[in-house]
């Protein structure tokens, strides 16, 4: 009973934010998405905190009621990484450069074993031989 209760006004209050939305202009649309996003995770937390200590045996008939849940938040992880990715590219290019300027950066020349069969450069752990400072032998280039 309480989920159909439970489902019957979640309707009830997405039909409400939906003639909300089709009111707002674009650019307060966003932050309304954002903000309504965050208040139902919010109230959903607490409702199925307050199901939990009350009534276990729900919670197994909840989870895919509340998969949206992990969609908001993939969401908003998607969001964040777009709001962050120029702001990490400058300060990255800027420590970089710093690095090279004070000469914390160096440039060498080194072996790399490559199988030319694939076609491709060879990471230790695929390289087997005799280790050069024990003389074992059969060991992997990472150890």
């Amino acid at each position: 009973m309480m989920y159909l209760i439970l489902t019957l006004f979640v309707g009830l209050c997405a039909l409400a934010w939906y003639q909300k939305l089709k009111k707002l202009e674009d650019t307060k649309k966003k932050s309304f998405l954002w903000k309504t996003g965050f208040t139902l995770i919010l109230l959903s937390v607490i409702f199925a905190s307050i199901i939990t200590v009350n009534h276990q045996s729900f919670n197994y008939y909840m989870l895919p009621s509340r998969a949206w849940e992990f969609l908001f938040g993939a969401l908003l992880g998607v969001k964040l990484d777009q709001i962050n990715s120029n702001e990490n590219k400058k300060y990255s290019e800027l420590i970089f450069l710093r690095s090279q300027k004070n000469n914390l950066i160096i440039n060498k020349i080194i072996e790399q074993f490559y199988d030319e069969s694939k076609g491709l450069f060879l990471a230790d752990r695929y390289v087997q031989g005799t280790c050069p400072s024990c003389g074992a032998k059969h060991q992997y280039g990472d150890n």
